[in-house]
């Protein structure tokens, strides 16, 4: 199981960004596990831009990674066991979706299509201008936030396709939020993985290097 561990984190995140300049995007996720009930979940993921090839993955397996480069045994209470990591070509909508369960490895590939609804309306967080974009997916009604100052079409999980990331999105029951919490910018040569991080409020900056 270790063994396996290991393997499937080198060859899906260490490897991946390690071969160019990685952007990563940092999302703060709440769902609710059952919709009649109102306990919300709470957790982080990771959006990795890295060339033509993006990830997203769980602030877990960024971790276990961590520990496995450096030979650190995992925490009793790190479970990586159902979690899904999703690999895809920038501007595609075909999607790998990489499941750990116990000592197997699962690849499932699916095309994930939104067809958005671009709207006027427009609002500022820290120093950046979104704009609104609606949409009818996998049965839920979602509304997204979008940057056009930052150049990637892309956001968490399987949402894609606006023109600029993704920094927030919701459905409209309020059962998943997505929020962007921090970004980071990757360099080749850099050793720790939190070199180049920033807050919120230095958000902005950031935008000049990417």
């Amino acid at each position: 199981m270790k063994m396996k561990i290991k393997l499937t984190l080198f060859i899906l995140l260490f490897s991946f960004c390690t071969t160019a300049q990685t952007h990563r995007f940092i999302y703060d996720v709440e769902f609710r596990k059952d919709s009649t009930i109102q306990v919300t979940t709470k957790q982080n993921y990771h959006l990795d831009i890295t060339g033509d090839e993006v990830l997203y993955y769980s602030r877990d397996y960024f971790t276990a990674d961590s520990l496995t480069k450096n030979n650190i045994p995992f925490p009793a209470d790190l479970k990586l066991s159902a979690s899904t990591i999703l690999k895809h070509k920038k501007g595609s909508s075909n999607f790998n979706e990489y499941d750990l369960l116990e000592s197997t490895v699962l690849d499932l590939e699916t095309k994930d299509v939104q067809a958005w609804t671009l709207t006027t309306e427009k609002k500022q967080v820290k120093e950046i201008t979104l704009q609104k974009a609606t949409t009818t997916w996998c049965g839920r009604n979602w509304i997204a936030w979008f940057a056009t100052e930052i150049p990637f079409q892309e956001g968490p999980y399987k949402f894609h396709g606006l023109p600029g990331l993704i920094m927030e999105v919701s459905d409209d029951q309020k059962n998943y939020k997505f929020s962007l919490a921090k970004s980071e910018n990757l360099k080749e040569s850099a050793e720790d993985p939190n070199d180049g991080i920033c807050d919120g409020n230095q958000y902005s900056s950031y935008l000049g290097k990417i």
